[in-house]
């Protein structure tokens, strides 16, 4: 008898059924160790700033996490209402009065201001208690320091050269007057004074000097005689023993003109002493 055994084979995959329905708790299991302490958190402040009106307050950690620094911004709040007036002061000291610089003759009143010395001062002590303001750095009772006088300053830089001043008007020109005179004598009068008296004469000729009363020209008055003749010229005084002539010349009572056309010049340097100098023998 034949038997046929017939072996199963295994079928397609199904399908995922649904998930089934969560199992109760379970028990709960036995407690962990201690773990080990951690490291503390620190918190600081770090700047406060004003931000612009109408901005929102911020805070900002520029440390870390466990060292905490916070920047703070606050926003500038309005503008307040304007206060109630303050009570009025008391009424303050008279101010001073200004009379200048200090004079020792004058009666000075208390606030009374003057200057002394570069200094400025007013008077608090007693009127009719002399003494003189305080030099810089001194006591006084009667004077109380304003502002004492300041140090020296250095010395300013040196300006610039100023631009030049216009010229000047053209000045008088000085002349001499000419006095001729042909004779042997003349006698020096008003006019001769810076004058020059030319002497043309053949024969010996004289110019005299007369005395002060006489003549009283300003001491520093100076005639000028020439002699332009083949004379001899002298200058001698009207009255020798009034009247001092003082030269270089052979006679100096009565210096002459060396030569033609020599010329001398007296000038006057006292009462009655008159000098003569130029070219003379």
């Amino acid at each position: 008898m034949t038997v046929i055994k017939v072996v199963p084979m295994p079928g397609v995959e199904g399908p995922q059924g649904p998930v089934g329905a969560t199992g109760a708790t379970g028990a709960t299991g036995p407690q962990g160790a201690t773990g080990a302490t951690g490291t503390a958190a620190t918190i600081s402040v770090g700047s406060v700033t004003t931000g612009a009106p109408g901005s929102s307050a911020t805070v900002t950690n520029v440390g870390t996490s466990s060292a905490a620094v916070f920047n703070f911004s606050i926003p500038q709040g309005d503008t307040g209402a304007t206060g109630a007036t303050g009570a009025t002061g008391a009424t303050g000291p008279a101010p001073w009065t200004l009379i200048g610089a200090y004079d020792n003759g004058y009666s000075y009143n208390i606030g009374d201001a003057v200057t002394y010395q570069g200094g400025f001062y007013y008077r608090t002590g007693n009127p009719l208690n002399p003494g003189y303001p305080p030099t810089p750095g001194s006591i006084n009772a009667s004077w109380t320091p304003v502002a004492d006088r300041g140090e020296q300053g250095i010395q300013g830089i040196q300006g610039i050269q100023g631009n030049t001043g216009p010229q000047g008007a053209t000045g008088n020109v000085f002349a001499y007057t000419i006095n001729s005179q042909t004779g042997v004598s003349y006698t020096a009068q008003s006019g001769d004074e810076q004058a020059i008296i030319r002497m043309n004469n053949g024969s010996p000729n004289v110019v005299y000097i007369p005395t002060n009363t006489t003549w009283p020209v300003a001491i520093g008055s100076s005639i000028t005689v020439v002699r332009t003749g083949s004379g001899s010229t002298k200058i001698q005084a009207t009255t020798p023993g009034t009247t001092t002539i003082v030269s270089t010349g052979a006679t100096a009572a009565q210096p002459a003109a060396r030569a033609q056309y020599s010329f001398m010049t007296a000038v006057k340097v006292e009462s009655d002493v008159w000098y003569v100098t130029g070219d003379i023998s």
